[in-house]
């Protein structure tokens, strides 16, 4: 008796759709490498020339609008804040689990928590966006409401939460 094959798994595994599947795979690798590297900057920890080293140069540089005597560098996912030679801050695009309030609410569900408006984002309806933090660390996370998700995930070094 003969063996019926589904046709999107004989589709699939065909010779020309396995190179195109391949470099999917690869290209979906290499993209999630790069996430990875960036996360794996610690600010207060990392230098300016291990973060060189680790991400290769910025796409761009800059000083940073909140802080005039620190260098701002972005790359393709994230931001870096450089003081005196030293990381202070890397601002990310929140990965897909992290894109709710809620995540960040159980997270730190038996944590002193605040949330801030951020008054450059008032508008005639009061603020759009609110930062929201764990007191005690050195983790925050910018909220859209218009949206309805985080925007931005901010990790700092211990000593810019010292100040909190």
């Amino acid at each position: 008796m003969k063996r019926k094959v589904n046709p999107v798994v004989k589709k699939l595994t065909s010779l020309r759709t396995v190179p195109a599947i391949a470099i999917l795979v690869a290209f979906g690798g290499i993209s999630g490498c790069a996430k990875d590297a960036q996360r794996l900057v610690q600010p207060g920890e990392t230098s300016s020339q291990q973060l060189v080293e680790q991400l290769g140069p910025a796409l761009v540089t800059g000083i940073s609008p909140s802080r005039p005597a620190a260098e701002q560098r972005t790359y393709s996912e994230c931001e870096y804040q450089v003081e005196s030679g030293i990381v202070a801050a890397r601002f990310c695009q929140p990965l897909s689990h992290e894109r709710t309030l809620q995540y960040w609410r159980q997270l730190w569900r038996e944590k002193e928590t605040e949330y801030t408006a951020l008054s450059e984002s008032e508008g005639p309806h009061g603020p759009d966006r609110y930062l929201f933090r764990w007191r005690g660390g050195n983790r925050a996370v910018i909220f859209s409401v218009n949206r309805g998700e985080v925007i931005q995930v901010i990790d700092y070094s211990a000593a810019k939460a010292g100040g909190n």
